[in-house]
């Protein structure tokens, strides 16, 4: 059971834990040749949220049990 970022999230089509391709903002330090490190990354229950497992799509509010 996830405890974590993800705590109370599973897949509503195949019950998968993780991973979950989610749609968030961040803040990147971004240099000419590509990124470096990034800041805390923040996502809603309205982001997009995908699972890595059986590709269903769907919010991330529809994740949380």
């Amino acid at each position: 059971m996830n405890k974590n970022c993800l705590k109370g999230m599973a897949c509503p089509r195949c019950g998968a834990e993780e991973p979950f391709e989610i749609e968030a903002l961040s803040f990147f330090l971004v240099y000419d040749e590509g990124t470096d490190s990034h800041a805390d990354v923040q996502w809603t229950k309205e982001s997009r949220c995908r699972c890595h497992s059986c590709k269903y799509e769907a919010t991330a509010g529809d994740f949380i049990r």
